[in-house]
């Protein structure tokens, strides 16, 4: 018999749940949500991130950081990171730092409800723009981002450490777009009444 070589290695797809899972969201609580937050992060994208730079969005804004979470399991499996200040001191502007999903339970919109949870909370401080940046040649995210209503802004020549181009996108939140997402504002209030409930145990 002829050499056959090395065996090759299969490459395994991420185990998919065996049930339907329960999803429930909620707001950062404190430092005990660090560790969870980072794995999710670094797991899921290619930017690495220090602690100084989660600390930056966290204790600043700790109220527009969202999770997702199994609730059969408690196990975190989504989350979204942002700011929002006043860009050139005239534009109240949000920014989407960070958003992770597991890939188990990916296509069950739960990334799409951590974006809306985030921009109506933004809302509610009188936010006008919503910013993030990612990947130039990440199709997926470019196509998730324009069902949200997104648009390309502007091309970031080699802008992360990977020497990667990537898209800055807006979403301008016109009247439209605010009618949108007032509709979510009392799902929202849900969201925060639990959240605060689990701070109180």
């Amino acid at each position: 018999m002829g050499d056959q070589g090395e065996p090759k290695t299969e490459v395994q797809a991420p185990p998919l749940p065996t049930r339907t899972p329960r999803i429930r969201y909620r707001t950062y609580v404190g430092e005990e949500d660090l560790p969870h937050i980072t794995a999710l992060i670094d797991e899921e994208l290619s930017e690495p991130y220090n602690y100084y730079t989660y600390r930056y969005f966290l204790n600043d804004w700790p109220h527009l950081c969202f999770f997702a979470e199994d609730e059969d399991t408690g196990d975190p499996i989504g989350t979204i990171v942002c700011k929002q200040d006043v860009h050139r001191e005239k534009l109240n502007r949000g920014y989407l730092a960070m958003l992770s999903t597991k890939k188990a339970y990916r296509g069950q919109g739960i990334a799409t409800h951590l974006v809306r949870l985030a921009i109506t909370q933004m809302l509610v401080d009188g936010c006008e723009e919503v910013v993030l940046e990612t990947e130039a040649d990440n199709e997926s995210a470019l196509r998730f981002y324009r069902k949200l209503g997104f648009i390309k802004e502007k091309r970031l020549y080699r802008f992360y450490l990977n020497a990667k181009d990537a898209f800055r996108l807006a979403l301008p939140l016109t009247d439209d777009v605010r009618v949108e997402f007032e509709v979510g504002r009392e799902w929202k209030d849900s969201v925060d009444r639990k959240s605060s409930e689990r701070r109180d145990q």
